[in-house]
Formats: C-alpha cells, structure tokens, sequence
C-alpha cells in the first residue's frame, strides 16, 4: 500500500506541469512494491536476498546498453523510467534503471551488516558498514576506469557513479552506527530515525506542492532571508509530521 502510495503522490505533485515526469517518489515506490512481492511470492529469506542481489546486478549491467537503446520519441512513457536524462528528452533525472539500485543495495547491506537485527553488536555493523563501503569504492573506482566516461546529462546513472556514491552514504553510516554506539539518542531522535521516509515525502510536499508551494512560487527570486525562512519552514514542518507519525502509528513491534 505505501509503494503505491509513494507512486501516485509523486505523479499528483506533476500534475499540473508535468504529469508523465517520473521523480524519485515514483522511482522509491516502484523499487519497493517490487521488494514486497519478493518477499511475498518467496519462501525463504535466502531465497529473496539472491534475488534481490542478482536485480542489484542487473540494473548496474543494462544500465548503459538501455540508454544507448531507447529513443525518448519511440518509448515516451517507457523512457522515463529507464533512460537518464531531462525531461526535455523524455528521460527522468531519477531513472528507475540503475536508480532501483539503492534501494536493492541498502536491504542487501543490511542483511550483511545487520545479521540479528537490532540485536547485532554494534562493533560488528560497524565494522561490515565500513567493509561494504571500501568495497564499493574499490569497486567504482575499478569501472570509472573501464567503462565509457558518462555523458553530461547522465553522468549520475553511471555503474561507477552509482556505486561510488553507495560507498559514500555507508562510510557515512558506519560513522553514524560508531556515534550512536557511545551516545544513546533521546526518544525523539529514535522516533525520527524511524520515520526517514515520511522526513522526506514531508519535504517534498512542503516544497514542491503544486501551483503553492515555495518551490514552485519562488523558484528564481530566493533572497538569503527568504531561504533561511523556507529552510526553517522544511524542518519544522517534516520534523512535526514524522514526530506526528511516531506517536499515531507506531512501530509494529511497539504494538505486540
């Protein structure tokens, strides 16, 4: 229910421009409805990581032959999803191949790193955090190297961009999962590490609501004063729904 949700919320906030452009929410929700029914029509856990892990592969593999292949006049609706590039040429700055790749990444870390759940040593998903990242950049550093150098407009969706930036956002995990191993968080800051998804839908809504929110009515005129305000207003206003959230819905396990 929430992957469709996160699908026809990122096509409401186009509606009134750009109604077919497929934006990060619709590229989230696709990958996640996918991920549901793995884990669904799968028995086992194994079963699902393998599959995960080969689509992981298979998005990083195609990425490059599937741009070279799709023309953005043959395949409009198909090529937002699938080609890189604007939305002027009938691609999507957040295409779902390789994009889908973070996401399939992120659950495949986990089942590394966080081998028991919440009840993993700390010292351990540490350590694995900061593996995985070296091996990615190891990696990403390896096909920068024998690929093709990206082009301008799609240089984000290139296998060894897209790895590197994995890299990136681990290593800074595995600093987050050292720091959060020495300090305890208060209770709000728990709750909000468990709402990062609605921190972000809440962002998106304020900013880019259409025809009146900030993004669309002061996209070019946004003074130093008038951003630190909009700046206030994203943080304020995320941070209430996610806290919001937290306490109407809480987590399943909070509930048994």
């Amino acid at each position: 229910m929430r992957s469709a949700w996160l699908v026809v919320l990122g096509t409401l906030l186009h509606a009134f421009d750009a109604p077919w452009l497929v934006d990060v929410l619709q590229c989230v929700g696709v990958t996640l409805l996918a991920l549901d029914l793995a884990v669904t029509l799968l028995p086992r856990p194994r079963a699902v990581t393998t599959v995960i892990a080969l689509a992981a592969l298979a998005t990083l593999a195609v990425a490059l032959p599937l741009d070279r292949a799709i023309l953005a006049d043959d395949h409009r609706g198909l090529s937002r999803y699938s080609r890189a590039g604007s939305d002027r040429d009938g691609g999507s700055l957040f295409p779902l191949i390789p994009w889908a790749f973070y996401p399939l990444a992120g659950v495949l870390v986990a089942r590394i790193a966080l081998p028991a759940g919440g009840r993993t040593a700390p010292r351990s998903v540490v350590a694995k955090l900061l593996f995985c990242a070296g091996a990615l950049a190891v990696l990403s550093w390896t096909l920068d190297r024998g690929l093709e150098a990206p082009r301008a407009d799609t240089w984000s969706s290139h296998p060894a961009v897209v790895l590197g930036r994995t890299s990136a956002v681990l290593a800074l995990a595995g600093a987050l999962a050292a720091a959060g191993a020495r300090w305890d968080l208060p209770r709000w800051g728990t709750a909000l590490a468990g709402e990062t998804l609605a921190l972000y839908v809440t962002h998106l809504l304020v900013l880019f609501a259409p025809e009146i929110g900030p993004g669309r009515l002061w996209a070019h005129e946004l003074t130093p004063a008038r951003s630190l305000g909009l700046a206030a207003v994203l943080v304020a206003g995320s941070v209430g729904v996610a806290l919001a959230l937290a306490r109407l819905c809480p987590p399943l396990e909070a509930r048994l």
